[in-house]
């Protein structure tokens, strides 16, 4: 028996690179608010209104310092000090794989 591999190259990642949903999500806006489904696992999220800002954010293909002074805008706070929080968040939504980079 005869076996044939084919190799793929591994992505090559960027500090600061673009993000996009996963393929597997699907999202809808409900107000301020945003549900987002993994149709891989079937597990289902909700976003609050800061959340589904940077979820938009993200999934507009807008580069980390971009997201951050953009959630500035609405906020009194150091943007350095969102810019944190900002990349927390999409941190965890990239463990969960409803994030990925592309």
């Amino acid at each position: 028996m005869v076996s044939f591999f084919k190799f793929r190259k591994p992505a090559i990642r960027r500090a600061g690179g673009r993000l996009a949903p996963a393929r597997q999500v699907v999202s809808t806006a409900h107000g301020a608010r945003t549900v987002l489904l993994d149709s891989r696992s079937g597990h289902y999220y909700g976003l609050d209104e800061v959340g589904s800002r940077i979820w938009s954010l993200a999934g507009a293909g807008f580069t980390a310092p971009t997201r951050s002074e953009k959630v500035a805008q609405g906020y009194y706070a150091p943007v350095e000090q969102l810019a944190q929080h900002v990349e927390a968040f999409l941190a965890d939504l990239k463990r969960s794989r409803l994030l990925e980079e592309r």
